[in-house]
């Protein structure tokens, strides 16, 4: 079964006027905005913004399009709008989970499915010793393949690329040479 969605209005079915007392409250300006800067520089109208549909629903629309002069002085807007909403909820969770990594004073090392180190945290570094750009590009393995048993690497290896994560205890390298055995959660 397909999910239903709120219907955004067709663009071509409404007046500016009538488009707009969906708008938004606090996007009703810059929209304003933004269309009169395009009318009167002919430069491409390109803008995200929010409607708000009966019912109370809130939809992000993102809008493309090229002003044209038509006869009576008035301006038409060629180009298209599309719903949005999932990509911004989307961008949402991003920023979300960005901030939580930022933030927690657990060691997180982010792996690509080859086993090499595309970010880590502040935690992680401060747990390692290790400078960000020291680690970042380099595979994981190097750091404890000489101290954690082959059959844990493998193990490792295998749930990265089926599961996306991995949970048990591995040894590794510190920056000072030193060896620090941890679990990973």
């Amino acid at each position: 079964t397909c999910e239903q969605k709120p219907r955004v209005p067709r663009a071509d079915h409404y007046e500016m006027a009538e488009l707009e007392r969906l708008v938004h409250p606090e996007d009703r300006a810059p929209l304003r905005a933004a269309l009169e800067v395009s009318a009167r520089t002919s430069r491409r109208w390109h803008q995200r913004f929010r409607l708000v549909l009966p019912g109370g629903v809130t939809r992000w629309l993102l809008a493309d399009a090229c002003p044209r002069s038509a006869p009576g002085g008035e301006v038409l807007w060629h180009g298209w709008m599309g719903d949005v909403t999932r990509d911004v909820q989307d961008e949402e969770r991003l920023r979300v989970s960005a901030s939580l990594f930022a933030a927690t004073r657990d060691g997180v090392a982010v792996l690509d499915v080859d086993g090499i180190v595309t970010d880590v945290n502040a935690g992680f570094r401060a747990m390692t010793g290790y400078a960000k750009d020291a680690i970042v590009g380099a595979s994981f393995f190097d750091f404890c393949e000489d101290l954690t048993p082959g059959s844990i690497l493998d193990d490792l290896r295998t749930h990265l690329g089926s599961h996306g994560y991995w949970r048990g205890e591995i040894t590794s390298r510190q920056a000072d040479g030193t060896a620090r055995t941890d679990r990973a959660v």
